[in-house]
């Protein structure tokens, strides 16, 4: 599964190039998919920012667990589910 994750994200990555995600919801959600386990369109992104670095982080949320997401083009994209 960590394999198929990967993929996923290297493929989204190279889709949209050196703009990065910039701030665009629709690829926030196919990210946070690939670490959830959810289907993109069921998840919802909320708190997005972006630094001068071209750090970007968001919340993603879905079935009631939130996940902390972030990306930068030299690191690439996690997310860590949070917990209360």
């Amino acid at each position: 599964m960590k394999t198929t994750k990967t993929c996923l994200i290297v493929l989204l990555l190279i889709s949209f190039g050196p703009a990065g995600c910039r701030n665009n919801p629709a690829i926030y959600q196919q990210i946070a998919s690939g670490y959830s386990g959810c289907n993109s369109k069921d998840i919802q992104i909320s708190d997005e920012a972006s630094d001068l670095n071209s750090n970007e982080t968001w919340i993603a949320e879905c079935e009631g667990k939130r996940y902390l997401c972030s990306y930068h083009s030299s690191a690439g994209a996690d997310c860590n589910e949070l917990t209360e």
